[in-house]
């Protein structure tokens, strides 16, 4: 099966179609904005401990340092919903440029 999709949002792996939780993270953070990017997402405390493809896309994500925050959340916060939450905060990584001028020996 050939994926198409021009935003580069499953390089990290696919997610199984059964829960959409990481192809909706790995949207937001390959359509944000670069070095404005912040995503901050609520998901269900479940995505912090699933294994196979979305254990790799996570573990990935947090090698490449994009998520600064976990914010666990109690259960019966949300009027829809009786079970515990996080929030999620990510931020897109800025490319760095490493700027070397040579200013000769005079300074050793």
């Amino acid at each position: 099966m050939l994926i198409v999709d021009q935003y580069n949002r499953f390089w990290r792996g696919v997610p199984p179609k059964s829960k959409g939780d990481w192809a909706f993270i790995s949207h937001m953070i390959e359509t944000a904005l670069e070095k404005q990017g912040r995503v901050a997402v609520v998901v269900p405390h479940g995505v912090l401990f699933r294994g196979a493809a979305e254990g790799r896309i996570r573990q990935k994500m947090i090698e490449e340092n994009l998520l600064d925050a976990v914010i666990g959340l109690p259960g019966n916060l949300f009027p829809t919903t009786n079970i515990p939450v996080a929030i999620l905060v990510l931020t897109v990584p800025v490319k760095k440029v490493v700027l070397v001028k040579s200013v000769g020996t005079s300074f050793l």
